[in-house]
């Protein structure tokens, strides 16, 4: 659940935001866990953020102005996200 809103919180504030839930979350927790399972976790939470995102554009009623390419470029962030955490 924290990776969830790390990912959230880095799409609106930057990476920053997900850096300081991590170390907020460390400094508290008896066993913070390994950077590469955390990295793992914010990559899974994105893909999931951006599967969400593309099912929109099968909602027939989707009919605001520019809602389509909206959902598909932020289906395009949350995987560009995944891939950068992977990469880390």
């Amino acid at each position: 659940e924290l990776a969830m809103l790390a990912v959230d919180a880095e799409r609106i504030a930057g990476a920053w935001g997900g850096d300081a839930l991590r170390e907020a979350y460390a400094s508290g927790a008896e066993d913070p866990g390994a950077p590469a399972v955390w990295r793992f976790q914010l990559a899974l939470r994105a893909a999931t953020r951006a599967k969400v995102a593309l099912w929109h554009l099968d909602d027939p009623e989707l009919r605001e102005a520019g809602a389509r390419e909206r959902w598909l470029r932020r289906g395009h962030e949350y995987l560009e996200a995944a891939a950068q955490h992977l990469a880390r």
